[in-house]
């Protein structure tokens, strides 16, 4: 849709995405990465991008026609418009697996926890309402949940992470250990 431009029926939308995403550990340039040295979150953002990588050249192998308007710059700016604005819920009719959808205006709320709004699907009116749960003064910035997820998960699909998130209740951190076993343990 973005490289279609204004012929775009979604181009007032997607001129309101941001043009880059630059704390999305896909886009990292070298400085960023010196700060994640030793990380094992280097590896997980590698294989993240190689599975985009991956995906892309699917795409392109099944419909060589997009490989050629779309460039692997251009699906990663796609994914990640996706993947730091998408919502999930179920809707009556659809699929399990058709669970996740952008939502223009809605997808620009950032994310506190716990939230100020929350927003739910009204099968009568088929909309998207949203509801203040506390008193937001005028010109406000309102913020819904993104879910509990630990800094890792925040900063490979957002492109953010948020302090405190080891002194939540449930903890949501999550840590990777590895270790050797004796011979003799089966």
């Amino acid at each position: 849709q973005r490289a279609l431009g204004d012929s775009s029926e979604w181009a007032p939308y997607v001129q309101l995405l941001p043009g880059s995403f630059p704390t999305v550990p896909t886009a990292f340039g070298d400085e960023d990465w010196r700060w994640l040295e030793g990380s094992r979150f280097v590896q997980r953002v590698a294989r993240h991008r190689e599975n985009l990588e991956s995906q892309y050249a699917t795409v392109v192998r099944l419909a060589p026609d997009v490989g050629a308007r779309v460039t692997l710059d251009d699906y990663l700016w796609a994914r990640s418009a996706i993947s730091t604005r998408v919502f999930g819920w179920s809707l009556p009719g659809l699929g399990r697996e058709e669970t996740d959808f952008m939502v223009p205006v809605g997808d620009m709320f950032n994310h506190r926890s716990p939230k100020q709004v929350e927003w739910a699907f009204n099968a009568t009116s088929r909309t998207l309402d949203y509801r203040a749960l506390e008193a937001v003064p005028a010109g406000s910035e309102l913020l819904i949940s993104y879910g509990g997820k630990c800094n890792s998960q925040y900063l490979l699909h957002y492109g953010f992470t948020v302090p405190n998130v080891s002194s939540r209740w449930p903890p949501v951190s999550t840590v990777r250990v590895s270790m050797g076993l004796d011979g003799d343990v089966p």
